[in-house]
């Protein structure tokens, strides 16, 4: 009987001290909204811009878009989305705007508490190449 409880014992011990062996943990990277944005367009240009109404952030982001999506050698031009944010779990809504945008709050955004990404349309406004290529 004695025999049983030291083996027992040792084997209590063995799971023991092999549960307790050390993990080494990844280092948590934690950035900003505006670092999440420019991880995501690695390409483009971010701006924080002053947020106006309820929005805790506004950013303006100019892509590079290509000309011609059929042919990536026709070269590109810049493209302007405004990005205004409250929270990474309200809704989104994407409005898109006509011929020269400018950063303002939607109504529907407001009436919904949520962010709002507007985007300029092609060849309009800022967003248009030096000469515009109306062929394609």
């Amino acid at each position: 009987m004695k025999f049983f409880k030291s083996l027992i014992l040792i084997v209590f011990i063995g799971f023991s001290l092999t549960a307790c062996k050390t993990v080494k943990l990844e280092s948590v990277e934690i950035l900003t909204f505006q670092q999440k944005l420019e991880k995501l367009f690695p390409d483009a240009e971010v701006s924080k811009m002053e947020p106006k109404d309820y929005f805790n952030d506004a950013y303006q982001l100019v892509l590079n878009q290509p000309l011609d999506h059929k042919n990536p050698l026709a070269g590109t031009f810049k493209h302007y989305v405004y990005l205004s944010h409250i929270s990474e779990t309200a809704p989104v809504l994407l409005v898109t705007e006509g011929y020269n945008a400018r950063p303002r709050t939607y109504e529907l955004s407001k009436i919904l508490k949520g962010n709002q990404v507007q985007v300029e349309y092609r060849f309009y406004g800022k967003s248009r190449p030096d000469s515009i290529p109306w062929h394609i």
